[in-house]
């Protein structure tokens, strides 16, 4: 695959954003609409976005600028939970059963820690 040129780049920033933006927007007013005390709205766009990113993703394979509205931009806004699961079912279906645990075991643990940490030097600034 040929490099893209630096105006196919800048398009391709400008398609990402505008994806991003939509899906980050559709996220916000479906957690208005649906949040409760269990915030179920957050579990139902993971697993929405983690149903739909291999479906646009095998089926948007000819149009580079579509893929990277959809993929990177729309549904990676609106979940980042859809990029964890496609990366584990990626992983596991080459074969890396054990990486894909290990990556899952890896993303839970480390998060957690960085956002305690987050949290800590929060409270210190704001103390």
């Amino acid at each position: 695959m040929p490099s893209p040129t630096p105006r196919q780049r800048l398009s391709n920033i400008a398609v990402v954003g505008a994806g991003g933006f939509l899906g980050g927007m559709l996220r916000f007013l479906l957690d208005q609409v649906a949040y409760q005390e269990v915030p179920i709205s957050t579990l139902a766009i993971n697993v929405l976005g983690a149903f739909v990113l291999p479906i646009v993703t095998a089926w948007i394979i000819n149009n580079d600028q579509l893929r990277l509205f959809f993929t990177t931009g729309f549904i990676s806004s609106f979940t980042t939970f859809s990029a964890i699961s496609g990366t584990v079912v990626v992983l596991s279906t080459t074969g890396s059963v054990w990486l894909a645990v290990l990556y899952v075991a890896a993303t839970m643990l480390l998060g957690i820690i960085a956002a305690v940490i987050g949290s800590a030097v929060a409270r210190r600034r704001t103390s």
